[in-house]
C-alpha cells in the first residue's frame, strides 16, 4: 500500500520525506493521500485519507500516520462494508506494508483541500467538542458526492459509481 502524505502530516509523524514520482498505473491498491485536519479545537487534529482513484475519503482522530495506522486499515473495511461493497477489501492489501512518500498529484491534493475545508466547518460547527465528532457520518458525505475522475473519461461521478464500475 502506497501513502502519500502531505509535508505537514510527515512532519508531525516524523517520518522522512521520501520522494517517488512514478505515476499512479493501477487501480488498487492504488495510493492513499493523507492530510492534517482540524478538529474545531487548538491543538487537536485528526487525519484525513483520500483514495486517489475512488476518492474514498476516511477519517480518523490522531496526528501521526504511524499510530493511527492500524486503525485505517480497519476503517477502510468498516467503510466498504457499510456500502455494500465487501468484495473490494481484498484488492486494497491491507496487509502489505505501508510504504510512505511525499504527494506528487496537484489533482488530487485540490480534491483533498475541498473535502478538507467542508470537514474543518462540520467539526467546529456541527459537534460540540472533538469527542462527539461523528467520524463515520462525515465519509459518508463524500460517498454521494459527484467528483470529476480522470480516470473515467474525465467525467463527473461519486465514490458509489466509481465503486460499482470497478466491482463490476
Amino acid at each position: 500500500m502506497i501513502i502519500r502524505a502531505t509535508k505537514k502530516a510527515l512532519n508531525l509523524s516524523r517520518i522522512r520525506p521520501e520522494k517517488k514520482d512514478a505515476d499512479l498505473t493501477e487501480i488498487f491498491p492504488g495510493e492513499w493521500y493523507v492530510d492534517l485536519i482540524s478538529l474545531g479545537r487548538p491543538g487537536k487534529f485528526g487525519l484525513q485519507f483520500v483514495h486517489h482513484y475512488t476518492k474514498i475519503t476516511i477519517l480518523l482522530p490522531g496526528k501521526s500516520v504511524n499510530k493511527v495506522y492500524s486503525e485505517f486499515k480497519k476503517s477502510i473495511i468498516d467503510y466498504l462494508e457499510r456500502h455494500n461493497h465487501q468484495s473490494l477489501v481484498e484488492k486494497f492489501e491491507l496487509d502489505s506494508n505501508p510504504e510512505i512518500f511525499t504527494t506528487n498529484s496537484k489533482s488530487v491534493l485540490a480534491h483533498m483541500k475541498e473535502v478538507k475545508w467542508n470537514n474543518e466547518y462540520h467539526c467546529a460547527h456541527t459537534f460540540r467538542n472533538p469527542e462527539e465528532i461523528d467520524f463515520k457520518w462525515l465519509e459518508d458525505l463524500y460517498y454521494l458526492a459527484p467528483f470529476k475522475s480522470k480516470f473515467i473519461d474525465n467525467k463527473y461521478l461519486c465514490t458509489k459509481q466509481i465503486l460499482e464500475s470497478v466491482e463490476a
